[in-house]
């Protein structure tokens, strides 16, 4: 059944390349260096061959240039894409924009951008070039003039060809006040105040087709150890370490720890939610092909394995609580503007406990659908399910969601509903029905206060309307209303004779952020469920007695650039 399931992928995965369109060419007019009027800022572009321009963005002060950014356009596959890296900015990272229109005006897009999410150049006269950068809300426009400057001590090819090191920082603390969060509080419990706190040192690298990141993390709670200590119980590790090298510009691989999201992040995702986050340890190979107007192709196939130690020589039993085996095959596909389809396939192998061969296969396989028409969205995604529970015990189980939105210029409104399967109250069968969403996938489909972050054995159904509201790229604030319904009915835990409602209650998570730079952000955060009387008795609470669940935070969120080095 693998065999089968992966060959299927992979013949997608070589029909899905050779989907193509019109081939795209380099703006040529952009060559030469650029003055910005009444300004000392430059552009400069050089065009190295027939796929690749580099350029830099600089400023000149008393004859001597500092770069303010470094630029690439590049053909990968038919398709240009238009990279930027910005010192001092995302950390270091290169900014990947896909080009949307290749005649009188390059545009260049990448909508998860938070600013600009948009690029283009045009010349509209000789010796002239407008460049705009945008977000669909604010455009600005830079007009430029021919300039005759050189200087080949910082030529654009040598510019962006040297080693880059940057190392920053992600200084994040949330208090946070608990009293009902991932289950009903009790009525002789009383609600925690804590401050949970996650410190990183990020050092990333890059050197022509070499990139790297080594991530130290250090996560725990305020009060966790003495004052004055001897021994420190939090969790101080290595969170990232990898290493990429690309064969081509379509082709490399990625290999080390790495943090990981796809798609919906319903199967894979880092939990950067949670304090500790997750990272995962894999082998990657990369491929992406773009082909024509906002037509765009990639693959990715990872595996990982697990064991107990570097010494290990013969198969033992797989002591650490994670997957022993762990692959997946990623693939998405943008037919246009409009459509995308991502594919995603998860093995993963489980370790009986208490056996040193015994391993239990699960595989996930499952669709992701984008449609977009003017301001409407559609967002749909269907999981199936099958093989062996870490206990040996035969699995089906399926999940479905599907929502659309509706985006304006300063609001987005959602409607949908989730629907994960489970097994009902009459069900006899040996079979597990209720759908695994692997790594605690469930976070944010199934609201925040995570009743549901474990699937419930009759599986669950969350059916939700959420708005967001942008008032400029500094504030935005957001409510989403939740109501959650088991999938079947279930026996109650009580009394198994009785058999309990459908409907579990409902939830309301509110936050409103604060943007105060790229590098400072805050998130002030309330929520609160409501639940039925027969979840009460699901949660073995008397009906009417459980206090009212609240959960509550402050999220203080600094990514400082702490040190960055271009080599000359």
């Amino acid at each position: 059944m693998r065999a089968k399931v992966y060959g299927l992928t992979i013949l997608l995965l070589f029909t899905f390349s050779r989907i193509k369109m019109g081939a795209q060419s380099l703006p040529d007019f952009m060559a030469g260096t650029w003055k910005m009027e009444e300004s000392d800022h430059y552009e400069q572009w050089t065009r190295l061959n027939d796929r690749q321009m580099k350029g830099i963005s600089y400023k000149l002060t008393d004859g001597k240039m500092q770069i303010t950014e470094y630029l690439e356009i590049q053909k990968n596959g038919d398709h240009l894409l238009y990279t930027a890296t910005v010192p001092g900015q995302n950390q270091g990272e290169t900014i990947i924009f896909r080009a949307v229109t290749t005649d009188s005006i390059y545009s260049f897009e990448n909508p998860g951008h938070d600013f600009p999410k948009y690029i283009s150049y045009q010349s509209p006269g000789k010796n002239k070039l407008i460049a705009r950068i945008g977000d669909g809300e604010k455009t600005l426009e830079f007009n430029f003039t021919s300039a005759k400057i050189t200087s080949p001590q910082t030529s654009p090819d040598a510019a962006t060809n040297k080693a880059s090191f940057i190392i920053s920082g992600e200084f994040w603390t949330r208090p946070e006040f608990r009293d009902g969060y991932t289950k009903l509080p009790p009525p002789d419990s009383k609600g925690l105040l804590f401050v949970p706190n996650r410190t990183r040192l990020i050092f990333t690298h890059h050197s022509g087709k070499l990139s790297s990141k080594v991530v130290v993390q250090d996560a725990r709670v305020f009060g966790q150890t003495k004052l004055i200590n001897n021994t420190d119980n939090a969790a101080t590790q290595i969170f990232e370490a990898w290493i990429k090298y690309d064969f081509t510009p379509e082709f490399s691989l990625k290999t080390g720890r790495q943090m990981l999201n796809y798609g919906d992040k319903r199967l894979i995702n880092d939990r950067n939610w949670n304090v500790n986050g997750a990272s995962y340890d894999v082998m990657m190979l990369q491929f992406t092909q773009n082909q024509g107007k906002a037509d765009f192709f990639e693959g990715h196939l990872a595996f990982g394995s697990g064991a107990n130690a570097y010494s290990q020589v013969f198969a033992d039993e797989y002591k650490v609580n994670n997957h022993k085996y762990f692959s997946f095959l990623w693939l998405s596909k943008k037919f246009s503007e409009n459509i995308q389809l991502n594919f995603m396939d998860v093995l993963t192998g489980n370790q009986e406990a208490g056996t040193k061969h015994t391993i239990h296969w699960l595989n996930t396989i499952g669709i992701n659908p984008i449609l977009k028409t003017g301001s409407f969205s559609f967002d749909g995604s269907a999981y199936y399910q099958q093989g062996k529970t870490i206990k040996g015990e035969t699995a089906e189980a399926y999940l479905v969601a599907a929502k659309v939105y509706y985006t304006g210029k300063k609001i987005r409104l959602d409607l949908g509903s989730d629907l994960y399967s489970g097994k009902a109250a009459d069900d006899l069968t040996n079979k597990v029905r209720t759908f695994n969403p692997l790594n605690y996938g469930a976070h944010g489909h199934l609201g925040e206060m995570d009743h549901f972050v474990t699937i419930p054995v009759a599986g669950i159904q969350d059916h939700f309307f959420k708005v967001n509201w942008f008032a400029n790229k500094y504030l935005s604030a957001k409510a989403d209303f939740h109501w959650f319904y088991f999938t079947h009915n279930q026996a109650n835990p009580v009394d198994t004779e009785q058999t309990l409602e459908r409907f579990a209650g409902n939830e309301l998570d509110m936050n409103i952020g604060y943007k105060l730079s790229k590098e400072v952000q805050f998130t002030l955060g309330y929520s609160f469920f409501l639940p039925t009387a027969d979840y009460e008795r699901y949660s073995r609470i008397e009906p009417g007695e459980s206090r009212f669940a609240q959960w509550a935070y402050l999220s203080m969120l600094f990514r400082p650039t702490l040190f960055e080095h271009k080599a000359k």
